[in-house]
């Protein structure tokens, strides 16, 4: 891999893009991986979108008024630049470089989060100290199994350069499992996402596995797998289980499970803070997790073109308790829901709704929303043709909608936005 770089480093200098400002389209590549290493390395300030994402590409340039693009031919690594190349004013305080990349869009559109290589440097550098040094044996490879471009797999791999590790970055879960069984090494760590570990089965089922004898520690970003999903990817890959790694675009990794124990260690400086007022926590949750605004987030938001920075405490959003050296009952910290009922405005905590609707109906998932004029609207993962009981008590839905599955982000999120949107769509 460092060989890659280098010559990706020389490619980038001859396209006259030494500490430039530029967009590279990601998918996970040797090549295009190499790019961004060799990029941190320029001190270049590089914007990355997971290739095909149209909408992505046009945020870039309106958020990031940025329009240079630096496309990476897969197989050869050979550059070509498209559009013009200039600097934006957000890239004055990046004096060092760094990279933007965007979040999952879970609750609104997605946003541009800039990251100095800095903080790239201190996120991977813990990611080898509290993980990979402890993996087993002497010799380690690295599946980053989602895709390179964003924060929590380019972390990992930016590790795995510092570890010495083998790296392996499958685009699919087909090359996935030939990563998985075509290993020499003594331990194998898996980064992958809620996503990828769904095809894997799919795949698995058809094509088979043949794991090699390598001790094999799997992890899943973003939301926990569902126990049913955890215990066949479980079995599949001869482990345990398949253990968390919490964090988000804006923070990089800051938890993540032990590798001999199921504790969720956070790993940076870390609080519980109240709620905002009006918010009520999901059961156990004993406030909001707060990561200190240090080196080791990122900077901000980029938006039109200049950096907006964060807090002095960046607010995750997820609800949580630390016990000791312990962080417990992560979950999603939602605003209550405003609804009409018998001539009274009720608010209504939504995973309230949701706990109610779950204990009398036998389906994957609800998720309740708020709808226009105070009305509740729930989307339901269920056969079509399932009967579904009402919940106890005077509130019922305004709207449900039946879906195959709920709409989520590779790491597992709902996509409250996707589900709104759908609503509008059929009301119209």
């Amino acid at each position: 891999m460092l060989g890659l770089v280098a010559s990706q480093q020389s490619r980038l200098v001859a396209a006259g893009l030494r500490r430039g400002s530029f967009i590279l389209p990601v998918i996970n590549n040797a090549w295009v991986f190499a790019t961004i290493a060799a990029a941190r390395r320029l001190e270049c300030a590089v914007l990355l979108v997971p290739n095909g994402a149209e909408k992505l590409m046009e945020l870039c340039e309106i958020e990031g008024t940025v329009s240079c693009i630096a496309n990476i031919d897969a197989n050869d690594g050979q550059i070509k630049v498209v559009g013009e190349c200039k600097d934006p004013a957000w890239t004055k305080d990046f004096r060092g470089g760094g990279c933007g990349v965007f979040t999952s869009g879970s609750t609104s559109f997605p946003k541009l989060v800039a990251y100095d290589w800095h903080a790239c440097d201190l996120q991977a550098e813990a990611t080898s100290r509290q993980c990979f040094s402890k993996a087993r044996g002497h010799s380690l490879r690295f599946i980053a199994a989602s895709n390179v471009g964003h924060a929590y797999n380019l972390n990992g791999a930016m590790a795995a350069l510092h570890s010495n590790a083998t790296l392996c970055l499958p685009s699919n879960s087909k090359e996935l499992i030939e990563c998985i069984s075509n290993t020499v090494e003594d331990s194998i760590i898996i980064f992958s996402t809620p996503r990828m570990y769904q095809s894997l089965l799919e795949e698995a089922s058809v094509t088979g596995i043949e794991c090699s004898g390598s001790v094999i520690y799997a992890f899943s970003a973003g939301c926990n797998l569902p126990d049913h999903i955890n215990r066949r990817v479980s079995e599949l890959l001869g482990v345990a289980r398949v253990k968390q790694n919490y964090g988000s675009s804006e923070t990089g990794n800051i938890a993540l499970e032990d590798m001999n124990n199921d504790i969720l260690v956070p790993w940076s400086d870390l609080e519980i803070e109240p709620v905002n007022q009006g918010i009520l926590l999901p059961e156990e949750g004993l406030g909001e997790i707060c990561i200190k605004n240090s080196s080791w987030i990122s900077k901000g938001y980029i938006k039109q073109g200049v950096l907006q920075p964060h807090a002095q405490f960046y607010r995750t959003g997820d609800a949580g308790k630390l016990i000791g050296n312990s962080l417990e009952s992560v979950q999603r910290i939602r605003d209550p829901l405003i609804v009409q009922r018998d001539g009274m405005r009720l608010i209504v905590q939504p995973y309230e709704f949701e706990n109610a609707f779950l204990k009398v109906n036998d389906v994957e998932n609800v998720v309740a929303i708020q709808g226009d004029r105070n009305t509740l609207l729930v989307a339901v993962s269920c056969d079509s043709k399932k009967t579904l009981k009402p919940v106890p008590g005077i509130l019922q839905p305004d709207s449900v909608i039946r879906m195959d599955t709920l709409p989520t982000s590779p790491a597992g999120k709902i996509l409250y936005s996707h589900i709104h949107r759908h609503f509008l769509q059929v009301k119209g």
